[in-house]
């Protein structure tokens, strides 16, 4: 092998990663899903803002969420239009998982659209919008939610968006470097 020195290079860089990767903590994954009945600061056709969700919440876990269900969530009103406030929600919503000891929670930092629609004599709000997911022994996770109210009740869905950890992008450059460390090799054979 005429230049080990690239092999080298490429086997550190993902020994670094790998360190690093177990070093730091995970990012979120998966989300929740909600039910719960909701007051609206103006008719759901006309509205532009949650007075407050009442009543009891039902969610469904996924992911990083698991084992989660049955325990109590709460959340909080905001304004979404015409611009959300107050800006970030610092907590829209927030749980506690007694069994693990764990809370979750969800900070909203912006809405991307409202609609408001009938069909057949019904009216609905759907809200979009971005924000971070944080939990218990995990990292700020990017996420993004999206909300439908309708007759009183509101159903909702909040998912992570996890973005790639720079040690990750350091094993990719390590496996891409090996990678041509050998092609090159077989090349000069």
């Amino acid at each position: 092998m005429k230049n080990p020195d690239t092999l080298k290079i490429a086997v550190a860089l993902m020994v670094a990663g790998i360190g690093l990767q177990r070093a730091t903590a995970a990012s979120l994954t998966g989300g929740i899903s909600i039910t719960a009945s909701v007051s609206l600061n103006a008719p759901t056709a006309t509205a532009t803002g949650v007075t407050s969700f009442t009543g009891g919440v039902t969610f469904s876990p996924s992911g990083s969420y698991l084992g989660t269900a049955g325990d109590s969530v709460s959340l909080s009103g905001f304004i979404f239009s015409p611009a959300l406030s107050p800006n970030p929600v610092d907590t829209l919503w927030t749980y506690t998982d007694v069994g693990l000891s764990k809370t979750f929670s969800f900070k909203a930092t912006g809405v991307t659209s409202v609609s408001h629609t009938s069909t057949l004599g019904t009216d609905f709000l759907t809200i979009h919008g971005t924000g971070i997911a944080s939990g218990t022994g995990y990292t700020d996770t990017p996420a993004s939610f999206m909300l439908l109210f309708s007759g009183g009740s509101a159903n909702g869905s909040f998912v992570t968006n996890p973005v790639p950890e720079p040690t990750t992008y350091a094993m990719v450059a390590g496996l891409g470097l090996a990678g041509f460390a050998v092609w090159r090799r077989s090349t000069r054979r």
